[in-house]
């Protein structure tokens, strides 16, 4: 749906149509570090395993920037006691050191009780992807992180948690492009 508002809005602004590259690409996962776990919990094993494949699509917008929206293995990361990071959504990119980075930020807040009994819980999420655009194989880079914080009187002592994974790699290559047109 987003991505379909998104063409409308790039048509509308005097392009007759749009290409979109499609991209095949294998993640390895790796697991949290022990930094995002509290002492005493068990670490989490669901992170790490084989290659995971994706296939994503990157189109141009205006002002230099494109977008990429996961077509198929939209994957969800565990980490540690952190909030998941989910790669569902529109992500923004621009050129860069590196190859293109394309970013996707959320932050929701939910304030709960009344008077000196609220509490706000805030979880926030950042996904970070960088790889060459264009023809032939590619190699790239992902980083991932999430916060969870609560403020106010009644929150639990030590809940605010934050973990971030860096050193994510992964492998592919372009395997289409597709032109489409004004609607």
């Amino acid at each position: 749906m987003h991505k379909y508002v998104l063409l409308t809005a790039i048509a509308l602004s005097g392009c007759r149509g749009v290409d979109v590259e499609i991209y095949k690409l294998l993640v390895t996962l790796t697991e949290p570090p022990i930094s995002c776990y509290a002492e005493g919990f068990e670490r989490n094993t669901v992170s790490s395993g084989p290659p995971e494949s994706v296939q994503v699509q990157v189109w141009d917008g205006p002002e230099g920037e494109a977008y990429l929206e996961f077509e198929s293995g939209n994957f969800q990361v565990v980490l540690g006691e952190s909030p998941s990071v989910t790669t569902a959504g529109i992500f923004t990119g621009k050129a860069g050191e590196g190859g293109w980075k394309f970013e996707k930020d959320t932050s929701t807040a939910q304030t709960q009780g009344e008077g000196a009994n609220a509490i706000t819980q805030t979880v926030k999420t950042h996904v970070e992807l960088t790889f060459p655009r264009g023809g032939g194989s590619l190699s790239g880079t992902a980083a991932l992180n999430s916060s969870y914080a609560c403020t106010g009187a009644s929150c639990p002592d030590d809940v605010n948690r934050s973990c971030a994974i860096n050193s994510i790699s992964f492998k592919g290559s372009r395997i289409a492009v597709e032109f489409e047109r004004e609607p």
